[in-house]
């Protein structure tokens, strides 16, 4: 069994300087990227999708990433807030405050709304 790890560099768009001082390293092949954008660049949260579909979000500055769901197929976040929506296993999965997983892990279960994604309602 082979181990891979995957580099992720983040460069301020503003001054084009590095924003993290080492590379985000994560274990599987990264499918999808996304940047929380409405917070400072400090404070800033990207979610990833791996190759294994498990969603993971991390802080940009100080990265600890925290699976928060699995079976996703596809994230993004809020243009205004700090939401982030997500298709995962067949259901609508909304967080309020994803980034409550860094303070109290427990505490995610009570901002998430989950909504089944029936076809036949389309």
């Amino acid at each position: 069994m082979f181990l891979i790890l995957v580099d992720i560099v983040l460069f301020d768009a503003n001054t084009g300087k590095p924003i993290n001082e080492k590379p985000l390293a994560h274990k599987a092949d990264i499918v999808e990227i996304n940047f929380e954008q409405t917070s400072n660049t400090s404070d800033r949260l990207l979610s990833i999708i791996d190759r294994n579909r498990d969603l993971y979000i991390t802080p940009m500055r100080n990265p600890n990433f925290v699976k928060i769901g699995s079976m996703c197929d596809s994230a993004k976040w809020h243009h205004t807030t700090g939401m982030l929506a997500a298709m995962m296993d067949r259901q609508f999965v909304v967080w309020y405050y994803p980034n409550v997983v860094h303070i109290d892990r427990e505490l995610l279960s009570v901002t998430k709304l989950t909504k089944d994604a029936r076809c036949d309602e389309f």
